[in-house]
């Protein structure tokens, strides 16, 4: 009896010792006890654990107290009930008294003391920041009995003394604890892979990679900020699987093209074979491709591409998400048939204000140049195909033979081509933030010269600012962002690239300076006398005002803007043009071009976790318009080269053309998300889109999609069966999304207008089609997620199944009439399916670290139904089974014995299929680190079906038409078509046309490229201290190094060919301080 009662007052001594210096305040008539218990956790921190039924059946209390010390407070409150309490750490444990029963007076009293229950073991989990973990689980490795944390991320579980606890959470690392006392606290770590990439952004909303249940691929400033690239597009080339980047030029300010799992459609008439490309939104506000092309391909110069992503500096960018699957795509619905790409810019961070200052300088050259032929092979060339052709050489059919001088030799590709360009940034940054307000201001400028002769040149200067903004009470937000670019492309008009096919011996200048045009009706040189301009003005900005109405209920409107303006100048003065053609005028030729889009959407987010269950829905509206407006005009005849730049100056200014197009978008979209303990997942989406390209009864559009998710390690016999695996989730998706990219307003007839005898005309300009409907697009994908020794190494494979139905196509019609085609949907489809692999590994760990990233895509596409396609006007372009990219091309047998190409059949009908372009192609990341220096590079890796060399049309042994070293090994005799398929030298060979485009010149090859390289060095942080800086590193940065290609000799790039300058090899040196 004495031992237990000292084992009582110390109880209560403990507990009282443990309530002492926590005060609560609270008053009011009536108040439940659950309503007590509830202010006495959110003044003093404390947990309440007790049955439910306790807070029902107890009376209510009335209490005034003011910074009552919170063990009197408890006295006060329970002292008339049959409630007893007892604390222990942060943990309040309430419980009923137990009865005490009065013995008879008569008989003697023995009473028998049973050991005391203690009270059920308390874990409170959270993360490293602080954060409840709710749905993490528990187990008793002794006692086998598991528990799982509520939305306090408490759980109590029976243990005794000695036992061990297993506490798992998916995503975190596991942890063992000892029960040495009655309340535990367990902080988890985050397993390595989740600390690289916690949550993925989905545009309305974003997903912890655990609950994820979609095909989402993402990029973060840490890889952008190693790439020293001018289009913030050019940093995704080989580093997101799934998504192909085709670079088009290596002429500054040229944007790629880009494709999302293969090919999606038929795409447009202006697109040719080109896929149907993603829908690219910045900081929720959608980027039309086309936004910048107006009124012609006057309007690019040499620059093979052009976007308004212009204007936004790869310096702030934060992060890249590109969505794929149905699941991922569908709350875009339309939108995002092709693939979605999310680009999110960089916003303050509340850790006090931070200064970052980067400059870097570099250059470009040309990565190689192709084996050419020297003026002595180029000139046998040319007597050996006069002399196959009997042709006798003169002044005329042979200039280059008896007239241009045989001693003065140029190497076209070195002069042309061989230039070094200058390249420099410099980019500011100020960010920070307290409290609840955070901002982010930058500024930057860029500079990039070009490897041609003349003073071509881009520079941009670029100011972004952000700032969030959170009231007290955590119910009202604030997020606006805003930026501002100017942009100036001073290129050629043409690129030069072709020209280094030109005769060795070719005369560009006369002997008195000038141009010489006796040889050819172009001079390469007379592009540098052209002056063509292209300023970009781009302004983008968003807001977003939110409040939380309910708990967990918050209201949001989102209103976003893009602007884009551009004013082009193109002035040919007439020493720039060839005297002795009759066309040759000076010309002046102006284009503005005002183009942008507006966005609203109002929307709703609820958020709530009930214990392990948790559950997230978005619903809302979207209100888009886009418009393009362009003018252009063109003038002539100009009395000398110096006014060519004043339009009024020229003597004939033909009639202005113009553009005005207008295209809105409605929407109707919601997504509800719900998973239990982050081990079942489920996503549910719905949309419905109206668009203004349909005409009535088929403007809107239903689309959905559902995804769900198992991730099986959070289940305890995974845990006990494959001890090894850290990490493994099972998900599936099915959407459906549709498709309006064709030209606006083609469901009604517009005119245009003709000059015509005493007056103006008016022109048909369309064929309308009132039927007009979306295409449709089915995703599905299914998907293996793993991580094993912690998650150290991470697997993630992908098999999806994209088909595309009733299919928008243009029908091409007779010349008979003003236009050329008819667009209609029809009952096709178009299936694409494929495979990625991604593989990341913590290869070493320590003073030295090593990791690795891999990834692998490959697509098959297929066209499975185009009903009569053989007498449809794509009889000669598709095949019912092949690939949308397949080649059709000419059937060839080789060489005759006269060296002349065999081709059986040059009919459009008996062309041949020989192979596709289905996009093969991965890569491989390794990041080093040792100490202060770090060091990385990038390796891709694509297969490719195509030309494995540059073969001009003009046959071999044409007038001025030089050849890479590739045709020396050409038929010369009878017997040599047994061992080569390279035709003998002629001008105007027999079946030559058709025999460069044959079977015999098209091969599947393999291509590696040192894609990027980066290494930094930091300063050590003794010397940052002493130099008042938080941080100091120089680098240098290097992109496409080299490209391991078996026909590397004789073309300038596998991903372009040789029809334009080819990406360049860039260097660059820099700093980065941060303050």
């Amino acid at each position: 009896m004495k031992l237990l009662s000292f084992f009582l007052f110390v109880a209560m001594l403990s507990a009282h010792a443990e309530g002492v210096g926590q005060t609560v305040t609270i008053s009011g008539k009536d108040l439940t006890l659950k309503q007590v218990f509830a202010a006495i956790e959110k003044q003093t921190g404390y947990v309440v654990l007790s049955k439910k039924a306790l807070f029902s059946e107890t009376a209510t209390v009335a209490i005034n107290a003011t910074n009552m010390p919170l063990q009197a407070l408890l006295d006060a409150v329970l002292k008339d009930m049959a409630l007893q309490y007892i604390i222990r750490g942060k943990t309040i444990f309430l419980d009923r008294k137990a009865p005490v029963l009065a013995p008879p007076a008569t008989a003697p009293v023995f009473l028998t003391l049973d050991p005391p229950v203690a009270p059920p073991v308390t874990v409170r989990i959270t993360d490293e920041q602080g954060q409840l973990l709710s749905g993490a689980s528990v187990l008793n490795r002794k006692t086998k009995r598991s528990g799982i944390t509520n939305a306090q991320g408490i759980c109590t579980i029976e243990a005794g003394t000695g036992d061990v606890l297993e506490v798992s959470y998916v995503g975190y690392e596991r942890q063992l604890v000892t029960v040495r006392d009655a309340a535990l606290s367990v902080v988890l770590k985050l397993s390595e892979t989740e600390m690289e990439e916690v949550f993925i952004n989905k545009g309305y909303y974003s997903q912890s990679r655990i609950t994820n249940v979609g095909g989402v691929s993402t990029l973060t400033a840490k890889d952008i900020e190693k790439q020293p690239v001018s289009n913030i597009l050019d940093v995704m080339v080989g580093r997101l699987n799934g998504l192909e980047v085709f670079p088009s030029s290596g002429v500054a300010g040229t944007a790629p093209a880009m494709m999302v799992r293969g090919r999606s459609g038929f795409g447009t008439i202006a697109s040719g074979n080109s896929a149907n490309p993603p829908l690219v939104i910045v900081d929720g506000v959608p980027m039309p491709p086309n936004m910048l092309v107006s009124n012609g391909s006057a309007w690019k110069g040499s620059a093979s591409n052009l976007n308004n992503l212009l204007g936004l500096s790869p310096a702030d960018v934060e992060s890249i998400s590109v969505l794929k699957d149905g699941d991922a795509t569908a709350i875009y619905g339309s939108r995002g048939s092709n693939g979605v790409i999310l680009i999110t810019t960089k916003r303050g961070k509340g850790n006090g204000v931070r200064t970052n200052l980067t400059a870097s300088t570099g250059f470009q050259k040309m990565p190689h140049f192709l084996d050419m032929l020297n003026n002595d092979q180029y000139r046998s060339m040319r007597e050996e195909a006069l002399a196959n052709s009997n042709t006798t050489p003169t002044a005329t059919n042979a200039p280059d033979l008896l007239v241009w001088d045989k001693t003065k030799t140029h190497d076209w590709q070195r002069e042309l081509l061989g230039g070094t360009a200058r390249m420099n940034d410099v980019s500011l940054s100020v960010s920070g933030g307290s409290g609840n307000t955070r901002f982010y201001v930058s500024g930057s400028y860029h500079d990039q010269g070009s490897v041609m002769p003349g003073d071509s040149k881009m520079m941009r200067g670029a100011f972004n600012a952000s700032l969030n903004y959170l009231s007290n009470n955590k119910k009202l937000s604030l997020d606006v962002q805003t930026s501002y670019s100017l942009s100036d492309l001073n290129l050629l008009s043409n690129d030069l690239s072709t020209a280094a096919f030109y005769a060795p011996n070719y005369p560009v200048y006369t002997a008195t300076g000038e141009l010489d045009w006796t040889g050819n009706s172009t001079n390469p040189y007379a592009t540098t006398r052209q002056q063509y301009e292209l300023p970009t003005k781009n302004y983008s900005g968003t807001i977003q005002v939110g409040y939380e109405l309910l708990k967990g209920l918050k209201l949001k409107t989102r209103a976003g803007f893009n602007a884009v303006n551009t004013r082009m100048a193109w002035e040919q003065p007439l020493n720039s043009l060839n005297p002795n053609l009759s066309t040759s005028t000076a010309t002046l030729i102006l284009q503005n071009s005002d183009n942008g889009n507006w966005i609203v959407e109002p929307f709703a987010e609820y958020n709530r976790a009930f214990g392990a269950h948790h559950l997230s829905v978005v619903s809302g509206f979207t209100f888009n318009r886009q418009y393009q407006k362009g003018l252009s005009l063109r003038g002539t005849g100009f009395p000398n080269d110096r006014m060519v730049s004043d339009i009024a100056a020229a003597t004939t200014i033909d009639k202005p053309t113009s553009t005005d197009i207008k295209y809105a978008y409605a929407a109707f979209y919601t997504r509800v998300g719900y998973d239990f303990a982050q081990k079942y997942l489920v996503n549910l989406t719905f949309r419905r889109d109206g668009s203004t390209r349909f005409g009535p009864g088929n403007k809107f559009g239903n689309f959905g999609a559902i995804g769900l998710g198992w991730v099986f390690t959070g289940e305890q016999w995974a845990a006990d069966a494959l001890p090894f695996l850290s990490y493994g989730k099972l998900r599936a998706s099915y959407g459906t999304s549709g498709n309006d990219n064709i030209p606006d307003f083609y469901y009604i007839p517009y005119y245009t207008t003709r000059t015509a005898y005493n007056g103006t005309a008016l022109l048909p300009a369309n064929l309308d089609n009132p039927d007009l409907k979306w295409e449709m697009a089915r995703k599905f994908e299914g998907g293996l997620e793993l991580g094993f020794l912690n998650n150290r190494i991470s697997l993630s494979a992908a098999w999806f199944r994209n088909r595309i139905e009733d299919g928008l196509l243009y029908y091409l019609i007779a010349p008979l009439v003003p236009f050329n085609y008819f667009i209609s949907n029809y009952p096709s489809v178009i299936q694409n399916s494929g495979v990625e692999i991604e593989l990341s590994s913590h290869n070493l760990k320590g003073a030295f670290t090593w990791d690795t990233r891999l990834n692998l895509s490959k697509t098959a596409g297929k066209m499975v139904e185009f009903p009569n396609i053989e007498r449809s006007s794509y009889s000669n372009t598709y095949v019912v089974g092949e690939s949308m990219t397949l080649f059709k091309v000419n059937h060839s047998t080789g060489l005759n014995e006269k060296g002349e190409p065999l081709i059986p059949s040059t009919l459009p009908a008996d062309r041949v299929v020989a192979g596709n372009k289905d996009p093969f192609f991965g890569s491989m990341v390794n990041d080093f680190s040792y100490k202060n220096f770090s060091f990385s590079f990038l390796l891709q890796f694509n297969r490719q079906r195509g030309t494995p060399t540059y073969i001009p049309t003009a046959s071999p042994g044409s007038l001025n038409q030089n050849m890479t070293t590739y045709v020396l090994d050409r038929w010369q005799k009878a017997g040599d078509e047994q061992h080569t398929n390279i035709p003998r030298f002629g001008a105007n060979l027999t079946n030559y046309n058709n025999y460069i485009s044959s079977d015999l010149n098209t091969v599947t090859e393999y291509i590696f490229r040192l894609g990027n390289a980066s290494f930094a060095y930091s300063l050590p942080e003794k010397f940052t201290r002493q130099l008042r800086i938080e941080k100091l590193n120089v680098f240098c940065n290097a992109q496409n190094l080299y490209v391991f290609d078996k026909y590397r000799k004789w073309r300038f790039d596998p991903a372009t060919g040789n029809s334009g300058l080819p990406p360049l090899r860039t260097i660059v040196f820099g700093i980065n301080v941060t303050l």
